[in-house]
């Protein structure tokens, strides 16, 4: 779908579900006498969707650039978050993202999230420790850690996912 289509699908679903409400605000504004004669020969005519939804859109408009009156002033408050109170910093185990926060309120506080991305942990070493997600060399295929493992990738280890079979002898790999 290309995006022109996308924004078609998008507005005509928006005209749907504005239909009604379109309708019940232009039965009030007749029945009131506020609705002008345009608005009144649209309602005779019974209401095309599409010219009430830009109706709707055009009173919107209006009242939207009505100066109104200011509000009650707002509480007193910490100034807003620049982007120089903040920095992110990759961990060593290359998941970890760490968000630093230097303000006043927030002064020194971090918090870690941890990305779902493989990392390539290379050869699978005899005692190493995988996390889900790493991913080791074994035996000539890659391999996946579904769970925190230790164990040897295939043999029937479930904790492995196997992601790029070895090719056989002799076999030709094409890219």
């Amino acid at each position: 779908m290309t995006p022109e289509q996308f924004a078609d699908v998008v507005a005509d679903a928006m005209r749907d579900a504005l239909a009604p409400v379109v309708e019940r605000l232009t039965t009030l504004e007749v029945k009131a006498g506020y609705a002008d004669d345009a608005i009144q020969t649209l309602v005779a005519a019974g209401g095309i969707r599409d010219a009430l939804a830009t109706a709707l859109v055009e009173r919107l408009a209006i009242v939207e650039t009505k100066n109104g009156q200011p509000g009650p002033p707002g509480k007193d408050g910490r100034d807003g978050f620049a982007l120089k109170d903040f920095a992110i910093a990759l961990q060593p185990d290359g998941r970890t993202l760490r968000f630093m926060f230097e303000t006043v309120d927030l002064d020194g506080k971090a918090i870690d999230v941890r990305a779902p991305w493989p990392v390539d942990r290379g050869p699978w070493r005899d005692g190493g420790a995988y996390d889900v997600g790493d991913v080791v060399s074994y035996d000539g295929s890659a391999w996946t850690a579904r769970e925190a493992t230790g164990a040897r990738p295939g043999d029937g280890a479930t904790a492995w996912r196997l992601m790029i079979k070895r090719p056989r002898d002799g076999a030709r790999i094409r890219s």
